[in-house]
């Protein structure tokens, strides 16, 4: 034998490898699924903490008529659109008290301590409409507001139409946190069998977002100097 042997290539039993076998293979990741943003509403149920409301109709005392002799009058006052701020155990342990109150033929009682006597809501507007507001305070907060760091203000996305109970969709909305208000609860559940209807609420990490920067909101303190003030 002559020479020096030269490496050996393939297989050592004759057979002949496939060269595309001998290829790397790229292992293809899938894009992360990310949770969305709204889910429908149910038509039955109890309401739902961020659950947005249309058509909501709020009744107010007239002030003029207070000791007025005629009566009282009532100011109706139009939402177009309204977020609950309730929370969910305090939503859901109201309907399942009144559902069994009903069930067995009895009487509610507001004073009863497993009843919500108002729910919570907050008024939502446009995007456009929060956007006029504070324009004429600067560009600056603005852009805060969109990106949810301007405190007093949430920013909420537009809603598909397949998110959307009403299947109609939503632009994008804007909330003021000093726009909320209360509607009796039994009063609210009356509605809803009326022109109000149940269009989504956020999904739990959003509804988290939005519920703990509407509680920051109400919770701040007024400082008499800030620190920085000379």
């Amino acid at each position: 034998m002559t020479g020096d042997a030269g490496p050996i290539l393939g297989n050592t039993d004759g057979n002949q490898t496939d060269p595309q076998e001998l290829a790397i293979t790229t292992v293809q990741t899938a894009e992360p699924i990310l949770p969305p943003f709204y889910i429908p509403s149910r038509g039955d149920g109890p309401l739902r903490q961020a659950e947005i409301l249309s058509n909501v109709h709020q009744h107010r005392i007239a002030l003029e008529s207070l000791g007025s002799p005629d009566g009282l009058e009532i100011d109706p006052i139009d939402h177009e659109l309204a977020i609950i701020l309730s929370q969910d155990c305090d939503l859901e342990q109201d309907f399942k008290r009144r559902e069994s109150i009903v069930r067995e033929g009895g009487r509610i009682d507001e004073l009863d301590d497993k009843l919500l006597p108002s729910v919570l809501l907050c008024e939502v507007g446009t995007e456009r409409a929060i956007d006029d507001a504070i324009r004429p305070l600067g560009r600056t907060i603005r852009e805060r507001f969109r990106q949810n760091h301007e405190e007093r203000y949430q920013f909420l996305r537009g809603v598909d139409a397949t998110d959307d109970a009403a299947a109609e969709g939503l632009e994008a909305m804007g909330i003021d946190f000093k726009r909320y208000f209360t509607i009796p609860t039994a009063e609210l559940y009356a509605q809803l069998n009326g022109q109000c209807r149940r269009r989504c609420r956020l999904a739990p990490q959003y509804l988290e977002h939005f519920s703990t920067r509407f509680s920051n909101h109400l919770s701040r303190v007024g400082l008499p100097k800030n620190h920085h003030d000379d």
